[in-house]
């Protein structure tokens, strides 16, 4: 989410805007950083790999909590434990995996992602001068 929110201001920055489109700008690609980084998770368990170009569980193979694994833990603690060694041991990612398939997890993500996009959203819809001014910007004009 940082790469997209320091984008964003950059961008700002570079157009001459004043100190709250800035911040609008930074906050901006901050929402949507999140937002697109929590699809990204999503996908490691609701998609195919012909859809996405990797492998399911992913992620967990390379033992990295994403969000549906981190929501899911606070419905089903044991996978604190799958966590904390990093999917390792033989069975880990197939149990990690099937948890969070049949938890709330998949569902709380969506969420997230759907309100981090809404923010976003809104920022832009809300400030005028934002929109005009931010989406406009020709950098080699």
């Amino acid at each position: 989410a940082s790469l997209f929110a320091n984008s964003c201001k950059s961008v700002a920055l570079l157009a001459e805007a004043n100190s709250e489109l800035q911040w609008r700008a930074s906050e901006y690609g901050r929402h949507l950083g999140l937002a697109f980084q929590l699809v990204d998770d999503l996908l490691d368990f609701v998609a195919t790999p012909e859809v996405v170009g990797k492998p399911v569980a992913a992620d967990l193979k390379l033992g990295l909590s994403t969000g549906p694994v981190i929501l899911a833990a606070q419905q089903y603690p044991e996978l604190n434990v799958l966590m904390a060694r990093k999917f390792s041991e033989r069975g880990d990612v197939d149990r990690a995996r099937d948890i969070v398939l049949n938890s709330d997890g998949i569902e709380r993500t969506r969420q997230l992602a759907r309100e981090h996009s809404q923010s976003a959203a809104r920022l832009v819809r809300d400030y005028t001068t934002f929109s005009k001014q931010f989406l406009q910007f020709d950098l080699f004009g």
